[in-house]
């Protein structure tokens, strides 16, 4: 037998072990009673000390390094099905594959699906958005055995006085509250605005911000923030709020000396 598929065995058997710790399968919870965020620690070791690289963090932009590498967004208009989890819409990509993509050093992860946080799970030099969305990607390695690696690009949102139709599209009583609902959006609007020529994206290891909290998360954060009207922000806020009356966020967690990089478009 060659020398090449027993070296690239191995190391996938090597890969596949050290991964092995990192479940990134959903657990029960909620962000409200014993089951409340600042329970998790407790309840999910995932999300506790022995994890140290934790999300959401509060970015401060004078400590991060040049990243030395190029990533590249791309999401163009595609057909999602929004599904309820814990009351709350998510948006998962019809056809996985399809759905667009970031690639990173190199390494494409493929669009899973998005989300919506309120208030906003990351912070800026201390500044919280009235919300954000995560978009979720996923790379799947060549190894059978290794598990997928994902990666979140984050944005935050605050609210003005105009109207942000590209929203439209995504928030309506229908949509937000359906079950296996299909609607086609351009998931590029999520970030629009906040990744012009000059502007930041700010790059990090983190985790999943929801039980198991698992490890090994590429964290995007774009530096500028979108912007929506108030009633467009209310309109996803009386949900949240009326599944818990803190929000659906987790409290931020300890950088840990974790390198913070930025990227500019």
């Amino acid at each position: 037998m060659s020398r090449v598929p027993i070296l690239g065995l191995l190391i996938c058997l090597i890969q596949g072990i050290l991964a092995s710790k990192d479940n990134f399968e959903d657990e029960p919870y909620s962000y409200d009673g014993l089951t409340d965020a600042n329970s998790w620690s407790k309840l999910f070791e995932g999300c506790s000390k022995y994890n140290p690289f934790q999300s959401p963090i509060n970015i401060i932009t004078g400590n991060a390094v040049p990243y030395s590498s190029e990533v590249v967004l791309d999401h163009p208009v595609s057909t999602f099905r929004v599904t309820q989890k814990n009351g709350l819409p998510f948006w998962n990509c019809a056809t996985p594959g399809n759905c667009g993509s970031v690639t990173k050093d190199g390494k494409k992860f493929e669009l899973a699906g998005f989300h919506f946080h309120t208030p906003s799970e990351n912070a800026i030099n201390g500044i919280f958005g009235i919300m954000d969305v995560h978009l979720v990607h996923i790379h799947t390695p060549s190894c059978d055995d290794l598990p997928p690696e994902y990666l979140v690009v984050g944005t935050m949102a605050k609210t003005t006085a105009r109207h942000n139709e590209n929203f439209d599209s995504f928030w309506n009583s229908t949509i937000l509250s359906s079950d296996d609902y299909g609607v086609t959006v351009d998931p590029s609007v999520l970030y629009e605005g906040a990744n012009e020529p000059g502007d930041r994206l700010y790059i990090f290891p983190g985790s999943l911000t929801t039980p198991p909290c698992s490890a090994g998360v590429n964290w995007l954060v774009m530096g500028n923030f979108i912007s929506v009207s108030e009633d467009q922000a209310n309109i996803y806020r009386e949900l949240a709020f009326a599944v818990t009356p803190y929000g659906n966020y987790r409290p931020l967690q300890p950088m840990n000396n974790r390198k913070l990089e930025v990227f500019t478009f």
